[in-house]
């Protein structure tokens, strides 16, 4: 057993003391889950969860913040470096992608528990490049998230550039051919000169109704007037001639004078000059009756005609009116759509500025949520290896292995050395032993 400790303990000492010294530098980044950046609305609830700091640790731990590491450290014009690498590859590959990885075995990055800093280990024989890449990778980090978030906004901004341009096109086509349609068609105000000339359709229809109503009331009268001609009866019965005064005057004098001519006939004969004077005043009224009656039927007439007349013309400017006002409302439709094209095209041009505006500022976005919490320093001891832990170690090592080879090499030593291993060993009884007093 003390064998075997001696012989763990001493290779121990010797390997330890000719295992080189490497060096662990740390550098700690902090994610802020405030929104610190312009027009970047984060998630809360998404940053809390695991994923979000898992995905955080594959960025820092990824080849793309590496090589970003190996650029800004120019360790590819490292002469050490290159001799290193042309002996592990014969100067097969690129010698970026072979740091890279050499940078990526030697990283370790471990997210706090219940914290939301990430902590970013390097080891290296040499304390300041340790120090050095440590902080290289927390920096290379924060500035690939900043392209993380920068990239897409630019090319968001060189798309709607590409895409303003032809919209802008469509918006200045579309107010060009409102305002063409509206010269062409000398329309100011479409919506007031419409229901001006809507009004005015309804005064023409009231009066095309008022010219039916006279029309008929007109040839009621003149229906009337021919049925009493052709039944032969006199005109004279005609509410209209009845309630005439003057005719009326008329027919009271020329009865009056009839009166007076049957007298004189009676009194002084039909050959007096008196009579034939009278006889000659009632012809006179006679007709002056029936020339008035005659003017009167004229006018019958003429007003059926100028009644019909003036429903021809009414019904005339209806049907004038109704086109007019059909084709008010056929501008009115095309104006509609070209004032809503002209709307849908200045709200897409406007949609897209906006967005433009919004992903411009954020291409030029120089920060993130990822900040530098501690950088590293040089480490004054050494990370490994361990003297004291390995000596420790190889003393509780040494003896649990010492005292497994002693209970080995016991099982396996055959000699008897007293008479309970001899009965034992045979499975019969003890009757005597020689040599005992």
């Amino acid at each position: 057993m003390v064998v075997t400790l001696l012989v763990v303990v001493v290779v121990t000492v010797i390997v330890t003391f000719r295992t080189p010294k490497m060096y662990v530098a740390t550098a700690s980044v902090i994610i802020s889950f405030e929104d610190i950046v312009p027009y970047e609305s984060l998630n809360t609830q998404v940053q809390l969860s695991n994923s979000y700091m898992v995905t955080q640790v594959n960025i820092v731990h990824s080849r793309k913040v590496a090589l970003q590491v190996v650029e800004n450290l120019k360790l590819a014009e490292d002469a050490k470096l290159r001799e290193t690498f042309m002996l592990a590859t014969e100067g097969q590959g690129a010698i970026e992608d072979w740091l890279a990885d050499w940078l990526l075995s030697r990283l370790t990055v471990n997210p706090s528990r219940a914290s939301r800093i990430v902590d970013i280990y390097f080891a290296s024989a040499n304390p300041d490049f340790a120090a050095r890449v440590a902080n290289a990778f927390a920096e290379a980090y924060i500035k690939t998230k900043i392209e993380m978030a920068v990239g897409p906004a630019r090319q968001t901004t060189a798309w709607l550039s590409e895409q303003l341009n032809p919209l802008r096109a469509k918006v200045e086509a579309g107010r060009t051919a409102l305002t063409a349609y509206q010269q062409n068609n000398n329309i100011i105000a479409t919506d007031e000169r419409l229901d001006i000339e809507t009004a005015r359709l309804q005064t023409l229809s009231e009066q095309l109704l008022a010219a039916q109503t006279d029309t008929q009331d007109a040839e009621n009268r003149e229906k009337q007037l021919e049925e009493l001609k052709a039944s032969g009866r006199s005109l004279e019965t005609l509410p209209e001639i009845a309630g005439n005064s003057f005719i009326q005057n008329v027919k009271a004098e020329m009865l009056r004078k009839e009166n007076e001519l049957a007298e004189l006939a009676s009194e002084l004969g039909k050959k007096h000059p008196q009579y034939q004077r009278a006889q000659a005043e009632v012809a006179n009224l006679r007709r002056k009756l029936n020339n008035e009656i005659a003017v009167f039927t004229r006018g019958i007439r003429d007003k059926a005609e100028l009644a019909r007349e003036r429903e021809r013309t009414a019904a005339e400017s209806l049907a004038a009116q109704k086109q007019k006002v059909l084709e008010l409302k056929r501008q009115h439709d095309d104006i509609s759509v070209l004032i809503r094209e002209v709307d849908s095209a200045q709200r897409a041009y406007d949609d897209a500025l906006t967005r433009f505006d919004q992903a411009n500022m954020e291409s030029r976005v120089t920060q993130t949520n990822a900040l530098l919490f501690n950088s590293a320093t040089a480490p004054l001891k050494p990370a490994t290896p361990k003297v004291k832990q390995n000596l420790i170690i190889a003393v509780f090592a040494g003896t649990l292995l010492g005292l497994g080879l002693a209970l080995v090499v016991e099982n396996r030593d055959r000699r008897v050395r007293s008479k309970q291993d001899l009965a034992q060993e045979l499975g019969v009884p003890m009757l005597a032993t020689l040599g005992e007093a």
